[in-house]
C-alpha cells in the first residue's frame, strides 16, 4: 500500500506538504504549528498518562492538544496508555468527548525477587503479600550475573551511577567473541565518536549503557544495535528507555528506586518480554512470567534501604489518577498536593491564558512569544521584564556596535543583564560570566564539525584550562563532584569538577 505522504521527524523537515505523517515530540509539534498555518487531522499521544503530571513537558503536551483542536474542529486525539484509571481525566476542556477501549486482563504475571544487602534472596508473592527466603548470594554483581538472561536490563536513575555500574560490571566479565556485526559497531564508534569512548570497552564485554546526557544519534545507534546483536547481553539505563522504545528485554534488575512509583514501576516492568517476543514463531509462553529482580545496595540505592515497600506497590494492578496538570478539565486545586503548589498552578494557568489570547500591545506580544518558546522555565515572566527587554532591543537597533556583536553577547545583553531578579534557572544565569560566554563561543564555532572533532576540541580545551591553572569547571548536578567556594546559590551544590583530577 502506498501512503503517498511524506514522513517527517523534525519540524524543519516540513516544506508545505499537503499530506504528511509526523513523528514528533511535543516541542517540535508546537514549533511546526507556530511556524505554519497547519494542524494535525489526528494526534496519537503515546504514554498518555504523562499528561496528568505538572512538569513542563506535560504542560506543553496539553497545550499541543488544545491548540490543534482550536485549529481543526474535527481533529481527533487518540490517547494510548495502560495506566489511566479514568479517561475523563485526560480532557483539556469540557466539550471533549473520549470513547474508551480498555484491555482489562493482563496475561503477563512477573516473578518478583529481592536481593537484600546482607546477601539474602527472597521471592515475593503479590497475592498473599508475603516474601519467602529462597537463597543467598555473595555480592550484588554475583547475583546479577547468575540470574541474567539473554537480554538483561539494569535500571538506575543517575547518569553518573549508570556509568559507574557499567564500569564495575565490565571489570567482572571476560571479553566476548566479537562477531563481524560487533566489530562493525566498535569500528564505527571509534571513527565517529572517539577512540577512547568508554562504551567501546564495555561493548567488548557484552554491555551497553544509555542515558539522556548522551548525544541522541549515539544513543539511538546503540539502542538499535542492542536489539540486533545477540552478544550484547546487558543494557544499563534510566527512564530514557521508558519513552516509547521497544527492546528485546527478557529480565529486569532494578537497582535504584528514586522517583519510581506505582505507575512508573508497572510501566518499567511492562518493558520486559513484550508480547511480540512471546508470540513470535515458535511462541515462547514461558516469557509470560518475566523475571524482575530488585537489587539492594548502599552504593546504588541508599543506606539501610530495602525495596519491600516499592515491591508491595505491585499488589495493585489499578492505580488512581493523580491529576496534577492545572490545564486539564478535572484538575482540583483543593487536592492536598495541588493546594500546596497553588501559586505554581495559578502561574501555569495564567501563562496558558496568555498563550491562547491575541496580544494587544508589544509587551503582551513578547510575553506570549517567550511563553511559547518555553522561557517561563527559566524566568518569572512579568510585564516589567518584557518592557525592559523591549527597551534593550531598541537600543541594539540604534547602536551598530551592539547590533554587529557576537549573538551570545547580544543574548547576554538582552536576556541576562539586569534581569537577575527574574531568572530562577542557575545554569542559564551563569551566562552573565565572561568565561561561560567564551566557552559557548568556542562551542558554537565548532557546530559544523563532526562529533569526533568536537570531542577532540573539547578535550584540548580541558587540557588548556589545566595548564592555565584554571581547572575548576562547571558541569551541572548530574556529574558535579564539588561545590564552588562562593557565597552564591552554588556554594552548597556539587556542580563543579576539578579537571586536573
Amino acid at each position: 500500500m502506498r501512503l503517498d505522504a511524506k514522513i517527517i521527524i523534525h519540524d524543519e523537515m516540513y516544506n508545505n506538504e499537503e499530506r504528511f505523517i509526523a513523528v514528533l515530540t511535543q516541542e517540535r509539534a508546537l514549533r511546526l504549528l507556530d511556524k505554519h498555518d497547519v494542524f494535525f487531522d489526528c494526534l496519537y499521544i503515546d504514554e498518555a498518562h504523562r499528561l496528568l503530571e505538572r512538569d513542563p513537558r506535560s504542560i506543553l503536551l496539553s497545550r499541543l492538544i488544545r491548540l490543534n483542536r482550536h485549529r481543526g474542529d474535527d481533529s481527533k486525539v487518540i490517547y494510548l496508555s495502560p495506566l489511566v484509571a479514568d479517561t475523563n481525566n485526560l480532557k483539556t476542556d469540557v466539550s471533549q468527548e473520549i470513547f474508551e477501549q480498555r484491555i482489562k486482563f493482563n496475561i503477563k504475571e512477573p516473578e518478583i525477587y529481592e536481593y537484600c544487602t546482607d546477601g539474602t534472596v527472597q521471592k515475593y508473592n503479590r497475592f498473599t503479600d508475603m516474601f519467602f527466603s529462597i537463597g543467598h548470594s555473595k555480592t550484588l554483581f554475583n547475583y546479577i550475573i547468575q540470574n541474567a538472561t539473554e537480554k538483561s536490563f539494569c535500571y538506575l536513575y543517575a547518569p553518573r551511577k549508570i556509568e559507574q555500574f557499567a564500569e564495575e560490571l565490565a571489570q567482572l566479565r571476560a571479553r566476548i567473541q566479537e562477531s563481524p556485526a560487533l566489530k562493525a559497531v566498535i569500528r564505527n564508534l571509534k571513527e565517529y565518536v572517539h577512540d577512547e569512548f568508554y562504551a567501546i570497552d564495555y561493548i567488548r564485554k557484552g554491555i551497553i549503557y544509555l542515558h539522556g546526557k548522551m548525544p541522541d544519534n549515539v544513543k539511538e545507534y546503540l539502542e538499535y544495535k542492542y536489539s540486533q546483536i545477540p552478544e550484547l547481553q546487558f543494557i544499563i539505563a534510566n527512564k530514557v528507555i521508558l519513552e516509547g522504545i521497544n527492546l528485546p528485554i527478557s529480565s529486569l534488575f532494578v537497582l535504584n528506586g528514586n522517583n519510581l512509583y506505582g505507575k512508573d514501576l508497572t510501566n518499567l516492568i511492562g518493558r520486559v518480554n513484550r508480547l511480540n517476543l512471546v508470540f513470535s514463531q515458535p511462541p515462547k509462553l514461558s516469557l509470560l512470567m518475566p523475571q524482575v529482580h530488585f537489587v539492594n545496595s548502599e552504593e546504588y540505592n541508599r543506606k539501610k534501604g530495602n525495596f519491600e515497600n516499592k515491591i508491595r506497590l505491585l499488589r495493585n494492578t489499578v492505580f488512581a489518577d493523580n491529576v496534577k496538570n492545572p490545564t486539564l478539565e478535572n484538575f482540583d486545586i483543593e487536592n492536598k498536593e495541588n493546594k500546596s503548589n497553588a501559586d505554581k498552578c495559578k502561574e501555569i494557568v495564567e501563562n496558558e491564558r496568555i498563550f491562547f489570547t491575541a496580544p494587544d500591545d508589544p509587551v503582551q506580544e513578547l510575553k506570549r512569544r517567550m511563553i511559547s518558546l518555553g522561557m517561563n522555565t527559566i524566568y518569572t515572566i512579568s510585564d516589567e521584564l518584557c518592557q525592559s527587554i523591549l527597551v534593550k532591543i531598541d537600543r541594539i537597533k540604534d547602536h551598530p556596535k551592539l547590533h554587529e556583536s557576537h549573538f551570545l553577547e547580544r543574548l547576554r545583553y538582552l536576556f541576562i543583564r539586569h534581569c537577575d531578579g527574574s531568572i530562577f534557572d542557575d545554569e542559564f544565569a551563569r551566562l552573565k560570566n565572561d568565561k561561560a560566554i567564551a566557552y559557548y563561543k568556542m562551542f558554537f564555532e565548532s557546530r559544523k564539525e563532526s562529533l569526533k572533532e568536537n570531542i577532540a576540541r573539547e578535550v584540548a580545551y580541558f587540557q588548556r584550562r589545566i595548564t592555565e591553572g584554571d581547572s575548576l569547571m562547571y558541569i551541572g548536578e548530574s556529574y558535579g563532584e564539588q561545590a564552588y567556594a562562593s557565597t552564591g546559590r552554588e556554594a552548597h551544590q556539587n556542580v563543579y569538577i576539578d579537571l586536573s583530577k
